[in-house]
């Protein structure tokens, strides 16, 4: 097994950050939806039902807002540090270590995506989705030579599972290139809707499909 010579360092993904956003587009959408709906109905912008449709409104957008600011503090304090000597996890005001000569066993687990390493007093999880997929390659790399592989466990069923994240060139499968077809048909499909009716609602459902493309491109 060969020796990990340095220190790595490794950023959350920011796209929490990005799914609230998408979530405070759809709220805005909903508020002048809302309005224009009660406006119709009551022919006042000052009627009680228009007025609580945009209080309620505003308030979920102030909401999604501080689940924005939210996310960005919690990325800017999440980290982890990875050297030959110990295994470092900072969330938010917490830091978790663990020595690697105290690891009994590390579990790799394809359904819930994370990596388990445990001592005889203290447990780390390292959640693969928190970060961008080379560096999950960077991270299963480190693992597979820092910690002996009779410590390790479940890595065939994983190393199935997350075959991208292990080799990121790594070609998609007839089935992945047909679910990225599906998803790229759906997308246009729904995208022609919104273009003739106009329909905001149809607009979170194409960004949603174009989403699931890439997704299913990059084979996640």
């Amino acid at each position: 097994m060969s020796e990990v010579i340095s220190d790595q360092s490794y950023r959350a993904k920011p796209w929490f950050i990005v799914m609230t956003v998408v979530v405070m587009v759809f709220w805005v959408g909903a508020g002048i939806f809302l309005v224009n709906y009660f406006y119709l109905i009551t022919g006042s912008y000052t009627s009680k039902s228009v007025l609580a449709a945009l209080a309620g409104c505003v308030l979920l957008i102030l909401l999604t807002v501080f689940g924005i600011w939210e996310a960005l503090a919690f990325w800017r304090r999440f980290q982890l540090t990875l050297s030959p000597q110990v295994i470092t996890q900072v969330t938010g005001p917490e830091t978790h270590s663990l020595s690697l000569d105290e690891v009994t066993d590390l579990n790799w687990l394809s359904m819930s995506d994370e990596i388990i390493l445990n001592s005889p007093t203290d447990k780390l999880r390292i959640n693969l989705d928190h970060f961008k997929r080379r560096d999950q390659h960077a991270i299963i790399a480190f693992l597979r030579e820092a910690v002996p592989l009779e410590k390790q466990e479940k890595w065939e069923p994983f190393s199935e599972v997350r075959r991208h994240s292990i080799d990121p060139d790594t070609p998609l499968t007839t089935r992945e290139w047909l679910m990225t077809a599906f998803w790229l048909m759906c997308t246009v499909s729904v995208g022609y809707q919104w273009w003739t009716e106009s329909a905001w609602q149809w607009l979170v459902v194409v960004i949603t499909g174009i989403w699931m493309t890439i997704r299913s491109y990059r084979g996640a």
